[in-house]
């Protein structure tokens, strides 16, 4: 019996989705349990604590330097604004000394200006670009509203925390055709543990990064762009040398992260933590060892989880 050419097309069609599911699924099944901390009851001291918010396919990290100060990348979208206030009230934080918008898309800046109006902000940074749309006009609004001013950042800039030092090492241009290539990425080095935040970098911006002659070696990486299929080519990753990866993405996202961009990262022996099915992941270091737990905090808003 002679199959018509359309059975065989949706045949062959069918197999090749099932192939990529398959090797998503596999992928993606190697997410490393972590343990659950409460950090209201958790001793800290001494100890640097790097938060990434489960707040689906969306940026926003809190770091807290062991003497108090507090550093905020990005603020998700508008849905986030409800989990982001109550996780920094949960902690105490009143004060951000440091808010870093990447660049401006909504999934970056969506609840920055709630964040600007709720909580005193000591110093704000951003790349010196803007954007035609409700959460960037929001955003600046807020910042003229409050009084603050923006400080223009790009490569080289730098500032620190006692011994928590931050430096700027993207963009290198004045001038992209893509609002991710200006994404501020930002590394952290603390005692002898540096942590590499990529916002949404990607693409070109990763081999100017590479050409720039930073020292990349760090400890962990949280993958730029919700792991898109340009965010971690082999040649970055080797330089970077991370032992520790944490993507940003949604429960319901089957092209994010992308598989290649996983594959990469286990070849490479790479721990692999995804905030999707994990919740917020907070990373813990005393300059020296690092440790890896669960938020006891949990988002459970499915419209922030599903943007």
């Amino acid at each position: 019996m002679r199959i018509k050419p359309h059975i065989k097309r949706t045949y062959f069609t069918f197999i090749i989705l099932l192939f990529i599911i398959t090797i998503n699924l596999y992928l993606r099944s190697d997410n490393i349990s972590t343990k659950v901390i409460d950090l209201q009851t958790s001793t800290l001291e001494n100890k640097l604590v790097v938060h990434y918010l489960d707040i689906g396919q969306a940026d926003c990290i809190l770091i807290q330097e062991p003497k108090g100060s507090t550093v905020l990348i990005d603020a998700g979208n508008k849905l986030d604004s409800k989990y982001i206030q109550g996780y920094l009230l949960n902690l105490g934080i009143t004060k951000i000394d440091v808010l870093i918008a990447t660049h401006p898309h909504a999934d970056h800046i969506g609840s920055m200006d709630d964040i600007i109006y709720a909580f005193e902000i000591g110093k704000i940074y951003s790349p010196n670009v803007d954007h035609n749309t409700t959460a960037y006009r929001d955003f600046i609004d807020a910042v003229d509203k409050k009084n603050y001013k923006i400080t223009y950042a790009s490569a080289g800039d730098h500032f620190s925390f006692n011994d928590a030092n931050f430096q700027f090492i993207s963009p290198n241009q004045n001038e992209y055709d893509d609002l991710n290539f200006f994404s501020l990425v930002t590394k952290l080095d603390y005692g002898n543990v540096s942590f590499l935040f990529m916002g949404d970098a990607e693409g070109k911006v990763l081999n100017e990064i590479l050409n720039s002659n930073y020292n990349l070696r760090s400890d962990v990486i949280k993958i730029g762009h919700h792991g898109g299929v340009v965010s971690a080519p082999i040649n970055f990753i080797k330089a970077v040398d991370p032992t520790i990866a944490v993507i940003t993405v949604r429960p319901k996202s089957y092209s994010y992260p992308h598989f290649s961009v996983l594959s990469t990262l286990k070849e490479n022996a790479i721990e692999t933590y995804l905030t999707k099915g994990q919740g917020t992941i907070v990373i813990t270091s005393d300059g020296e060892i690092i440790d890896v737990f669960r938020s006891s905090y949990k988002n459970t808003d499915s419209k922030s989880l599903d943007q």
